[in-house]
């Protein structure tokens, strides 16, 4: 099945204010990327902090599949403020 996309938007992160994705009715699937900055997050629904969490480096892209992990998503920039570029597809 060919993948829909549904919405794109961005979102600045920073390092003081733990923050979750804006959510879309019939995601499955988000595309990531961050740019100009380095981010942790987790999908716990736990908050991640500058030193804990998986890291995301200025350009890298992380993929998030399923309900549960796009809304327990949780990000937090490490040093400066980043911006993460989100998809969310069908």
């Amino acid at each position: 099945m060919k993948e829909i996309t549904l919405y794109y938007t961005s979102l600045v992160v920073t390092s003081t204010v733990v923050v979750g994705l804006p959510p879309v009715s019939d995601c499955v699937k988000v595309s990531i990327t961050s740019k100009g900055g380095t981010v942790r997050y987790r999908v716990d629904s736990i908050d991640p902090s500058p030193t804990d969490g998986h890291k995301v480096r200025d350009g890298e892209t992380i993929t998030l599949k399923g309900s549960v992990a796009i809304t327990n998503f949780k990000v937090i920039a490490i040093d400066s403020d980043a911006t993460l570029q989100i998809t969310y597809l069908k």
